[in-house]
């Protein structure tokens, strides 16, 4: 991932409650600009994790640190108002407007009236919703997706360097939360804000983050990139946790750059007209194509021109090669 700036750090944090250990002896680090994914089984410490970062609970052992600094030493206040919260319930007030709901913050701080106004649209904007037909209505007025949004919005008004999610999408119907997931994959790849994020959902794991931190129990179990803990679990724990997933998730996480080939020895005028794919499609985006169109060749175009093509042959050999990876278990 080369060089980045920490941005948050856990040194060996430990959480008890009554006597019981929900977190020990965790410490991991997150890059400035980066997505970090917690997961793990139910109870495992994940959210407990999270909401120690704005303060919402204290550790009872080890230290925090955010931007170099012991998460101690601040004020409560002025470190939440750097970050922003996004939780499955939403809660957003109901009997405020859109606008409002997303302007409490930037409110909070004295901004001024037309700088508030302008942020609010370019966000609802941002977050796909018209901000001419949404920042009047009230959040009763809003299906449970449009309420999401308006949540992420509301989290990034007032540009805060670090966002916490804890399950956001986890409420919503599947084909509802698939789209959330992609449109917010596209979102922070464009704004690079050091991100944790919760969940259960290992396909959202590996959809959003950068790397992901795989708990168990109270502890991390694994920390690396979606595609490395898939390939390379760490134990069997893992492999258990990944299941029948496993196979389908290196589909996802394998470019289809491994298998794109030149244009050197290919008739360019026969593929002109047939659906393409983008240069950072999927394996599985590739076997997808294969089932709708009876092509034997897919053209993969960057910036309107054909860039390279993808045999079926090719991507069959690929599948073949992961099946193996998978079949291998524990590396």
């Amino acid at each position: 991932m080369g060089q980045m700036q920490e941005k948050i750090r856990f040194r060996n944090v430990s959480k008890s409650y009554n006597g019981s250990d929900v977190l020990k002896d965790v410490s991991f680090s997150v890059g400035e600009g980066e997505t970090l994914v917690l997961i793990g089984t139910s109870g495992c410490g994940k959210t407990t994790t999270l909401k120690m970062i704005n303060r919402l609970t204290e550790p009872t052992g080890g230290g925090i640190e955010v931007n170099g600094r012991d998460l101690s030493s601040y004020e409560v206040t002025d470190l939440r108002r750097g970050i922003g919260y996004v939780v499955q319930s939403i809660g957003l007030f109901p009997h405020m407007s859109v606008k409002k709901n997303i302007s409490i913050v930037p409110d909070l701080l004295g901004w001024p009236g037309e700088k508030v106004a302008s942020r609010v649209d370019e966000l609802l904007g941002m977050v796909g919703l018209d901000p001419g037909s949404f920042r009047e209505r009230y959040p009763g007025e809003l299906s449970g997706g449009q309420q999401q949004r308006v949540g992420v919005a509301r989290a990034l008004a007032a540009d805060p360097p670090i966002i916490l999610m804890d399950e956001p999408f986890g409420a919503l119907d599947p084909i509802t939360r698939e789209g959330l997931q992609n449109e917010l994959a596209d979102l922070l790849r464009k704004i690079r804000k050091t991100v944790v994020f919760v969940t259960h959902d290992i396909f959202e794991a590996a959809i959003l983050g950068d790397r992901i931190a795989l708990m168990d129990g109270g502890r991390l179990v694994q920390t690396g990139r979606p595609k490395e803990i898939v390939e390379n679990p760490a134990n069997s724990f893992v492999v258990e946790f990944l299941g029948k997933h496993r196979f389908q998730l290196s589909l996802l996480l394998t470019d289809i750059a491994e298998v794109t080939a030149g244009t050197g020895t290919v008739d360019l005028a026969a593929l002109e007209g047939i659906p393409s794919l983008a240069p950072d499609s999927t394996v599985l985006d590739a076997l997808n194509y294969f089932k709708r169109y009876d092509h034997e060749v897919i053209p993969v175009k960057e910036d309107g021109e054909i860039s390279g093509v993808v045999t079926k042959g090719e991507v069959r050999q690929m599948v073949c090669g992961l099946m193996q990876v998978h079949d291998a278990g524990v590396q």
